[in-house]
């Protein structure tokens, strides 16, 4: 089992291979006045990350459906993971992209992974 050092210095390590900032967004809705709704959404925070291309979409599966296509793994700090939801979007080098799930098969103490897509 790794000490405390032995575990921040894995973090120094991978969190070095985090070249990019990204910019979370958090969504609100408000009343439009008129029974529907409006989506705004405003920077919560900062994150340092990497995004890549998947070779091949993964297909999220919900209640034995797929419900959603991801086309990118983006990789954060794995203190930050559990903080991130589909209830939020990340803006790196000026793409938005739409948090379509959070991997916490992949996800560990140092590097958390986040499927993607690229919002258009």
């Amino acid at each position: 089992m790794l000490d405390p050092d032995e575990l921040d210095e894995l973090r120094i390590d991978a969190e070095a291979t985090l070249p990019d900032t990204g910019s979370v967004q958090g969504r609100t809705t408000t009343s439009d006045g008129r029974g529907g709704r409006t989506v705004t959404w405003a920077e919560i925070g900062t994150v340092i990350c990497r995004v890549a291309r998947l070779k091949d979409p993964i297909e999220i599966v919900n209640a034995n459906k797929v419900t959603v296509v991801a086309n990118f793994r983006l990789y954060v700090p794995g203190s930050v993971i559990m903080s991130l939801s589909s209830e939020k979007r990340i803006i790196v080098n000026g793409v938005t992209y739409e948090i379509v799930d959070v991997d916490l098969n992949q996800s560990e103490p140092i590097l958390g992974v986040l499927f993607v897509n690229e919002v258009r």
